[in-house]
């Protein structure tokens, strides 16, 4: 009796949500092949998420064409309800980036010499 009380509390906890994430996993497998399969994505790194059916998927990307080939290529994989793109476009060169070379080398006028 205790073993099939324990396993009802089991299945109420985690019965139809459990079910519903390994269906969203699923999905999210399916839409990262979905991009990796597209020849004009697959060099695209951007986050992808699935809930209750709905694809999002953020990240840098190079063009807003590549955000459209992105929510075309998601739209087509079964199960996907709808599309949530929160990309947006790189800009040329990195902040984070210039400041650290700027940190390493704070005169960039002055070469090394050989002595």
């Amino acid at each position: 009796m205790r073993r099939i009380l324990l396993t009802l509390g089991v299945l109420a906890a985690f019965g139809p949500a459990g079910f519903a994430l390994d269906a969203d996993h699923d999905l999210t497998l399916k839409v990262k092949s979905a991009i990796a399969a597209d020849a004009a994505l697959k060099n695209v790194s951007v986050m992808v998420s699935v809930v209750d059916g709905v694809a999002v998927l953020g990240g840098p990307v190079p063009t807003n064409a590549t955000s459209e080939a992105l929510a075309k290529a998601v739209k087509g994989v079964a199960g996907v309800t709808d599309v949530r793109i929160n990309c947006w476009v790189a800009s040329g060169e990195d902040p984070l980036n210039r400041a650290v070379q700027a940190r390493l080398n704070p005169q960039p006028d002055l070469k090394a010499k050989t002595v």
